[in-house]
C-alpha cells in the first residue's frame, strides 16, 4: 500500500484544519495529493526529489504529493549554507528539488547545473529546479522506497537512510497502538521534520486526524506559553528539550490544563530529569527508544514502569524483535533489531547496507 494512501484513508470528507496558522484541512489535503500533480503535470515518476520546505503545509503537501506518485522524496535538513545542497544533490545524483529558501534559490539559479521550472509548478507555489535533461540519464527505481532521511555516520558523513511504505506504514501503525494518540489531539511540534523523530510525530498525528501548533521560536521556553494558549494535548521532545525546560525554565512550575502525554527520544535522558517529570507529570510522561534506520522508532516504556526502569529502554514496539550480538572483538554486545519498520538500506551505499546487518537483524551500534 502506498503510505500517502495510508495516512490518508478515511479523510476525503474531513472538513479539520490540520495547522493553526493555515487553512489547509484534511479535505483538501486528500484532493491536492490525489490529483497526482508530479505524474501528470511535470511528467515526474521514479525519480529523486529532493525537499527543503520551511512552511509546514506545503511541506506535507509535496511529501504526501512525491510518495504518492511513486516518486522518492529526499528530505533535506533546513538551514544548511546553500553550497552544501549543491553538494548533496550531487553526490546522491538527486533528479529534482524543491524549495522555499531564498538563499538557496538563489544559489540554485546561479548553477549551470540546475534549471528553474516554476512555470509548471506553480500550484504549489514553490521553487522546483531540475537537472538539466542531457545529466537525467535513468529514473530510479529503488523498489519500494518512499522516504530518504539523512543521518550522520561516525565521520560525519550524511548516509541516506532508504525507507519503504511498509517501513513507515508498519511503525506508525505500531506508534498508534502503543501511544494514547487522539483525533481531538492538539500537538505542539518542535522537532524538525527533517529529523526522524519529529517526521514521526506529524506522520502518526497526521494517521489520527489531529491537529498541529508548528513551534518555530529559537527558545524551547516558549513552549510553556504555546501549550498553555493553544491548549496542545501532547508535545515530543530530545534529552536537549528537557534539560533547557527544567534548568532554564519555570517550566515545573506551570500548569497545563490539556497536556494528556508528552514523550521523550533521540538519545539518552538523565535519570534525575527523568525522576522530577514523573514526579510532576503522573502517568504522562513516556520514553521511547529508537534509530532512523528503523523508522525510526523501537521501544517504549510506559508512564506507569518508568520509575522502577529508570534506565530500561523498554519493551519493543509491536512487530519489532530485539537480539543482543558480540561487539566486534570484545566482551560487551550491541542491540539487533528486527521487523517489518527497518530501513531497506542506505542510498548508494551497498557496501555499508551489508555490514549494517547480521542475520537479518540491523545492528544499533548501541
Amino acid at each position: 500500500m502506498n503510505f500517502s494512501d495510508y495516512l490518508l484513508k478515511g479523510k476525503k470528507n474531513l472538513d479539520k484544519r490540520i495547522f493553526f496558522h493555515n487553512e489547509l484541512t484534511y479535505s483538501k489535503l486528500y484532493s491536492l495529493v490525489n490529483e497526482s500533480y508530479f505524474e501528470n503535470h511535470l511528467d515526474i515518476k521514479n525519480c529523486l526529489i529532493g525537499i527543503c520546505i520551511n512552511d509546514p503545509a506545503k511541506f506535507i503537501t509535496a511529501y504526501l504529493s512525491i510518495i504518492k506518485d511513486n516518486n522518492i522524496a529526499i528530505i533535506l535538513e533546513k538551514g544548511l549554507p546553500a553550497p552544501r545542497y549543491l553538494e548533496l544533490l550531487n553526490k546522491f545524483k538527486i533528479n529534482f528539488f524543491i524549495t522555499d529558501d531564498i538563499t538557496v534559490t538563489n544559489e540554485l539559479e546561479n548553477n549551470k547545473d540546475y534549471i528553474l521550472k516554476n512555470d509548471k509548478f506553480s500550484f504549489f507555489k514553490l521553487n522546483l529546479f531540475s537537472k538539466k535533461k542531457s545529466e537525467i540519464k535513468k529514473r530510479y527505481k529503488y523498489n519500494a522506497v518512499s522516504t530518504v532521511l539523512f543521518t550522520s555516520g561516525t565521520t560525519g558523513e550524511k548516509k541516506g537512510v532508504m525507507l519503504t511504505h511498509k517501513n513507515l506504514i508498519s511503525n506508525t501503525s505500531a506508534i498508534l497502538k502503543i501511544l494514547p494518540i487522539k483525533k481531538n489531539d492538539i500537538v505542539n511540534l518542535l522537532l524538525p521534520t527533517s529529523y526522524s523523530f519529529g517526521l514521526s510525530v506529524l506522520l502518526t498525528h497526521l494517521k489520527a486526524g489531529s491537529k498541529f501548533f508548528f513551534h518555530d521560536s529559537p527558545f524551547v521556553g516558549s513552549i510553556i506559553q504555546e501549550l498553555k494558549k493553544y491548549r496542545c494535548t501532547s508535545f515530543y521532545g530530545v534529552p536537549s528539550t528537557f534539560e533547557i525546560l527544567l534548568n532554564k525554565t519555570n517550566f515545573l512550575k506551570n500548569k497545563f490544563s490539556k497536556l494528556r502525554f508528552f514523550a521523550q527520544a533521540g538519545g539518552r535522558l538523565e535519570k534525575k530529569y527523568k525522576y522530577k517529570l514523573i514526579d510532576k507529570f503522573k502517568n504522562k510522561f513516556y520514553v521511547m527508544y529508537g534509530s532512523t534506520e528503523a523508522s525510526p522508532r523501537l521501544s517504549i516504556i510506559n508512564p506507569k514502569d518508568l520509575k522502577n526502569k529508570i534506565e530500561s529502554i523498554g519493551q519493543p514496539l509491536p512487530g519489532v524483535l530485539f537480539k543482543l550480538f558480540k561487539y566486534k572483538n570484545t566482551k560487551s554486545f550491541q542491540l539487533g533489531v528486527k521487523g517489518k519498520n527497518i530501513m531497506k538500506g542506505y542510498l548508494m551505499d551497498k557496501k555499508l547496507t551489508k555490514n549494517s546487518f547480521k542475520n537479518n537483524f540491523y545492528l544499533t551500534g548501541d
